[in-house]
């Protein structure tokens, strides 16, 4: 059994005719879609500008190999201040 099945047995006869009214005006849909949507958007780590993933411009994988990371960024000037400052944190660890 899926999650919004387990969720729906667990509910009580009153949120279930709202979630109905809901369902059937299309508020549920339009819930959803804009969740979705939000999670198709990327923000870039430096200026906190939100872009579509298919609009990403610049990629960059960087941490160890037990965890590596990926930032995307909106323009070059963003990802050259994400390395710049990124080497300057990597050598303030090397060198305590």
């Amino acid at each position: 059994m899926n999650k919004l099945s387990k969720l729906i047995n667990q509910l009580e006869k009153n949120d279930l005719e709202k979630i109905k009214l809901d369902l059937e005006t299309g508020n549920i849909k339009r819930i959803i879609e804009k969740r979705l949507e939000i999670s198709e958007l990327k923000t870039c780590p430096v200026c906190n500008s939100n872009f579509q993933i298919e609009n990403i411009k610049y990629s960059l994988t960087f941490g160890p190999e037990s965890f590596k990371k990926q930032a995307c960024f909106d323009e070059l000037d963003c990802m050259e201040y994400f390395i710049t400052n990124y080497i300057k944190v990597l050598k303030e660890q090397s060198f305590p």
